[in-house]
């Protein structure tokens, strides 16, 4: 009988792994491609593990902006993931009066922080560190977080000076397989501190790993530490 379970689950997760990206294929996708023209410069910051830089477009570095923008990858992400986000940024200053902002990324090395809460608490304890260092220089610090990257910047933002934090396809509410129980644990009584502005971007239909209800949007705003979250499929 166990046999036979183990088998029907099985068959069940494999045709879901087939049949939900097939799904997700029909839905239009509203992304437009980015061009960018990337440099990195590396920001003093010792640490034995982590480093953090500078995204430079075209390799220059002009004043120092009021703000600056700190990029957290996600499990097993790389800092030059970066680039695109540092790329609009750049294009966007001074645009209809918007604001120039310094764009910086973590470097974690390619850590798999999804199956260990310690490697994604260390992690949100070296973001918190850069805030710090981000905030002797400039007025006002957001963090953006991709997938558990979001996750860390939320961690981070309970003992940083943050001024917001931006998630992207981040499993805020919830974690779709948290079998680690140091990870579960940080779930335990909500990771978003009601004090925090967050804002969640996520997916949508096409985000079959973190859906909108892992993110944190409307359908999971009544989980514990939601009610400070602004979903944006």
């Amino acid at each position: 009988m166990t046999v036979a379970r183990i088998a029907a689950a099985s068959a069940a997760l494999a045709a879901l792994a087939l049949l939900v990206p097939y799904g997700a294929e029909t839905v239009p996708n509203g992304c437009a491609m980015t061009r960018m023209y990337p440099a990195y410069e590396r920001v003093r910051l010792e640490d034995p593990r982590y480093r953090v830089y500078e995204y430079l477009e075209r390799g220059v570095d002009g004043p120092i902006a009021d703000a600056a923008v700190l990029f957290v990858p996600g499990n097993g992400g790389d800092y030059k993931q970066v680039r695109s986000l540092g790329h609009v940024v750049s294009d966007l200053a001074g645009r209809d009066g918007a604001a120039a902002a310094d764009v910086y990324a973590l470097d974690f090395r390619g850590e798999l922080s999804a199956f260990d809460g310690r490697v994604a608490t260390r992690q949100a304890a070296f973001a918190a560190r850069a805030v710090a260092a981000l905030r002797e220089s400039h007025g006002a610090v957001v963090l953006v977080g991709h997938s558990m990257g979001g996750v860390a910047a939320v961690l981070a933002s309970r003992s940083a000076a943050v001024d917001a934090v931006v998630a992207l396809a981040a499993p805020l509410a919830a974690h779709p397989f948290a079998a680690d129980r140091k990870l579960a644990a940080l779930y335990g009584g909500g990771l978003v501190d009601a004090g925090t502005v967050v804002a969640v971007v996520s997916g949508g239909a096409r985000d079959w790993q973190v859906p909108p209800w892992l993110a944190g949007g409307a359908e999971a705003a009544s989980l514990p530490g939601c009610g400070a979250v602004n979903a944006v499929d």
